[in-house]
């Protein structure tokens, strides 16, 4: 009889441990994330042949197989590029491709009433994914101005490029876990960038009701000590900070010129925020890799890719 009262009692705590969810049985997700700024094609060759400030080796036609091989090197599964002009949307993803890359392609231009052909002086950003591994849905844009449900000029900002913000909700599909992308490229002026910081926090208040993860990257035009990213880090967090592991290189500017280290000054960034998941960010890289293009050492772009390796994992 004991012998039975004692079997009885093991199977009656075998069952009670395989009812309660174990902690390593929470689902969770790995993602290597980043931002690119490739440097428009169109902005490459004034630099180049009309302003004569860049050597020939930076035009596009140069660099793009640099660009294309850095991005399949970096292994990225989900990241945004800014200043894609009309040859970089045309030829990066099938140089992407050609190499082994397998992703996805969402590009925005900034005034779609133009046609490609016409659209001389904006540059399109764009969100890109693996394939295989996400299922995106709900794209949305909005622009960095007085009217940010119409393709328009940001504020009083007087140059060519009309700045927005592309957000999309991204579905893993292996965990089933989601989280927000958005990918942005913010203008130069320090008191429209104020201005973009307020409309951006504010619009993510809106667009993200259940306080989803929001994964946020972008050539943010701002250094560390801005208004832009002071307003933006009273919602955001830089993934920088509380990376368990960072590069010893933080810039993320190095222009046209030829350089063997970026710039001593940030205006790339990830950023993450959203309580509805838990998140730990393992690391944070400046991708400072350079290529031989033609008989030089270059950087592909004038800026540095920034990318973060996050664990997003549900609550308990």
């Amino acid at each position: 009889m004991k012998k039975l009262l004692l079997i009885l009692a093991i199977a009656a705590i075998a069952f009670t441990a395989e009812a309660k969810p174990r902690q390593e049985d929470k689902r969770a997700t790995e993602l290597n994330v980043a931002t690119y700024n490739v440097w428009g094609n169109r902005q490459r060759h004034s630099l180049v042949n009309r302003e004569k400030k860049a050597p020939s080796e930076r035009l596009w036609e140069n660099s793009r197989d640099a660009v294309a091989q850095l991005i399949v090197d970096a292994d990225w599964d989900i990241f945004g590029v800014q200043e894609g002009g009309n040859l970089v949307r045309e030829e990066l993803p099938k140089l992407v491709k050609e190499k082994g890359g397998k992703y996805k392609w969402w590009f925005q231009r900034p005034d779609p009433s133009i046609s490609d052909k016409e659209d001389t002086k904006n540059l399109a950003n764009g969100m890109v994914w693996r394939s295989d591994r996400f299922k995106v849905s709900n794209k949305k844009v909005y622009w960095l101005s007085p009217t940010p449900d119409t393709p328009s000029k940001a504020w009083e900002e007087k140059i060519r490029h009309w700045r927005f913000v592309m957000s999309a909700t991204v579905k893993d599909k292996k965990s089933g876990l989601e989280f927000i992308f958005m990918v942005t490229h913010c203008p130069l002026m320090k008191s429209v960038n104020e201005k973009c910081a307020k409309l951006i926090v504010e619009r993510e208040k809106i667009m993200n009701p259940k306080d989803k993860v929001v994964i946020f990257v972008g050539d943010m035009n701002s250094r560390l000590n801005s208004p832009y990213t002071q307003i933006i880090r009273t919602h955001f967090t830089d993934t920088r900070d509380i990376a368990k592991e960072k590069s010893a290189i933080s810039g993320t500017m190095n222009g046209a010129e030829v350089r063997e280290t970026p710039k001593d000054y940030t205006i790339d960034y990830v950023y993450i925020r959203g309580s509805e998941l838990d998140y730990e960010v393992s690391s944070h890289k400046v991708y400072t890799d350079r290529y031989m293009i033609g008989k030089k050492l270059l950087f592909p772009s004038d800026h540095c890719p920034v990318g973060a390796k996050i664990k997003l994992s549900e609550k308990q």
